[in-house]
């Protein structure tokens, strides 16, 4: 899933500013956020064995001439049903929902903007 964020004005006026550390700042910044999310998200994971909400991760940030991206979801041990409980709604989940990851991916981009540039600002120290 890709979320673009609106109205980051303040975050790329940052960025701009200090030009030479943003690439660094705004991965550091990208892979709080999505440990946030990941946290909220293995909140709301089903659990059977616990092997799904134990298969969470968040990658490092991967840098290419497109931007700065940071990967998080589920796999290893639960690669083969991880999508399916997630998916499937119609599933009953005595602990934990579907879409366990795109619910707190999506409340999280309300002000997500603003959050990337207050966690940018804090590591330029400005």
């Amino acid at each position: 899933m890709n979320i673009t964020i609106q109205g980051v004005g303040e975050l790329k006026a940052l960025l701009n500013r200090y030009s030479d550390r943003a690439v660094p700042a705004m991965g550091a910044a990208l892979y709080e956020e999505a440990n946030t999310i990941m946290r909220d998200s293995k909140m709301e994971a089903p659990v059977d064995t616990g092997a799904l909400r134990g298969s969470g991760t968040v990658k490092n940030p991967q840098v290419s001439p497109g931007g700065v991206m940071v990967e998080f979801g589920y796999g290893g041990a639960a690669s083969d049903y991880a999508w399916i409980q997630h998916e499937r709604l119609d599933y009953n989940h005595p602990t934990g929902n579907a879409k366990y990851l795109e619910g707190p991916t999506l409340r999280a981009a309300s002000g997500m903007g603003a959050r990337l540039a207050a966690m940018v600002r804090r590591i330029f120290g400005v």
